[in-house]
């Protein structure tokens, strides 16, 4: 029995023992972990500090200045400050009767294109706009000296400026950037954009033409009471300006002007904005002009061919074919308009009617060379229209020629023999007088008598030819009629 009990004994003492023991175990744990986590925090915080420690010391020169930090924070209340009941829809003046002046003035970068077709000039410009918020103030010193700020435009209020004379859409609007506004409420604006306005362009002198275009800028609602617009300056800024390759600038200037509409009493001023501009004339003198004028000299060449070539009417159709192809590339570039026609469009018309009318001759020339020496007769028309405006300058009457040549002058009649028996009682009355005699002298004497010379007559014959007539002259005796 007392080996059995005394084991028991033995495992319940240890028991009781291990349950004194384990809330002192417990405690001695727990106060170890928070040993060792304030430990590792210590560490790691040590660590920290030291690393923060040696950055500044290596990196000491690239802090943020500390006026920076206190610049943006000054912006950032002044511009807290300076839209805390700010309307843009409402014109920033405390005294609604006193007018906002805008200030405009144009920067032009490029001269973009010139369609003379359409009549549109695209310009590249920087629209500068200047006036006085009274809304927008401020006392620099409450800001640490800030004198200017930059605010978006879209949260301030803006001119509503259009171009009157635009031949694009009014949807596009400027560029959103941003206002630069200074401490006395001056707002200075200067959005870049693109204008395409209508130009009247007179093609009269192409291609050694002048176009001058405007630019017309203004309010589109307020009145020169409430918006007044003026010019900054009278020239236009040509600073940053890219010449064209095609187009010469000779002037821009800016005027300010007051147009006073039907619809309504006030006035509304504008700023007009005036180029001028003049055409390069180089590329057209080379493809333009210069081939007219060579193909004006070889219309006149079409004549110096001889007929026997056959190539003189191909020529004047090639020639013909030429100028129509100059005058469609003419065409196609001028406005479809009756108000000016370029002048060498009216040169290439006239070279193509010359040139047709030196087909038309060659045609003719060709039909008569070709056709031979056939004789026909001249037809009475003709003979009407040549002969009598020839005659109307001479002093004889004209005998046409067909008719001369048709009937030839009736040949000379021979001397008539002697009379016979059975002659007239006239001739019995005469017997007893003598008969004159034809001698040479009275047939030289006849025939020196200067002739009337008509138009297809022979010329009269010679001193030598009379001579030989004379020696074969006869005479015949008198005879007497017997009783």
């Amino acid at each position: 029995m007392a080996p059995t009990v005394a084991p028991s004994l033995l495992v319940l003492l240890l028991l009781l023992l291990l349950l004194a023991a384990f809330p002192s175990l417990s405690a001695a744990g727990s106060s170890n972990a928070t040993t060792f986590t304030s430990s590792t925090v210590t560490t790691s915080t040590t660590s920290t500090t030291s690393g923060s420690s040696s950055s500044s010391s290596v990196g000491g020169g690239s802090t943020i200045p500390k006026n920076l930090k206190l610049e943006m924070n000054d912006e950032k209340r002044l511009l807290d400050s300076l839209m805390t009941g700010y309307d843009r829809n409402v014109r920033p003046v405390r005294n609604a009767s006193n007018p906002i002046i805008i200030q405009l003035g144009i920067t032009l970068t490029q001269i973009f294109d010139m369609d003379e077709k359409n009549q549109v000039l695209t310009t590249n410009v920087w629209l500068d706009q200047e006036w006085v918020d009274e809304l927008l103030r401020w006392d620099k010193n409450e800001y640490n000296g800030l004198e200017t700020i930059r605010l978006p435009c879209e949260k301030i209020w803006l001119p509503d400026i259009v171009l009157y004379n635009n031949a694009d859409d009014y949807t596009r609007g400027y560029m959103q950037s941003k206002a630069m506004v200074g401490h006395q409420g001056k707002v200075f604006w200067p959005p870049p954009t693109k204008f395409r306005s209508t130009c009247p362009v007179d093609v009269t002198y192409f291609p050694f033409d002048d176009q001058t275009c405007i630019l017309k800028l203004g309010s589109w609602i307020y009145d020169g009471f409430q918006v007044d617009v003026t010019n900054r300056t009278a020239d236009v800024d040509l600073t940053n300006y890219i010449p064209n390759g095609e187009w010469e600038l000779l002037e821009a200037r800016i005027i300010r002007n007051v147009i006073y509409y039907s619809c309504c009493p006030e006035p509304f001023p504008d700023v007009t904005i005036t180029i001028t501009i003049r055409r390069k004339t180089l590329y057209y003198m080379y493809n333009v002009v210069l081939p007219c004028m060579m193909m004006s000299v070889l219309t006149l060449l079409v004549f110096c061919l001889p007929p026997d070539s056959g190539e003189k009417i191909a020529l004047g159709v090639t020639v013909l074919l030429a100028f129509s192809v100059f005058m469609l590339a003419i065409a196609e570039k001028m406005p479809e308009t009756s108000e000016s026609i370029p002048l060498i469009g009216i040169y290439l018309t006239a070279v193509m009617t010359i040139t047709s009318i030196s087909i038309i001759m060659t045609v003719i020339v060709l039909n008569c060379h070709y056709r031979g020496p056939i004789q026909r007769e001249v037809p009475p028309w003709m003979r009407r229209v040549f002969l009598r405006s020839h005659s109307s300058g001479c002093s004889y009457e004209a005998t046409p020629l067909i008719n001369a040549r048709a009937a030839p002058p009736p040949p000379p009649q021979p001397p008539s023999p002697p009379e016979r028996d059975g002659a007239s009682s006239a001739e019995d009355s005469n017997a007893g007088e003598p008969r004159p005699r034809r001698t040479t002298a009275r047939m030289l004497t006849s025939h020196t008598r200067t002739p009337t010379l008509t138009p297809g007559s022979s010329p009269p014959p010679s001193m030598e030819t009379f001579q030989i007539m004379s020696q074969k002259t006869t005479t015949y005796p008198r005879t007497t009629r017997s009783a």
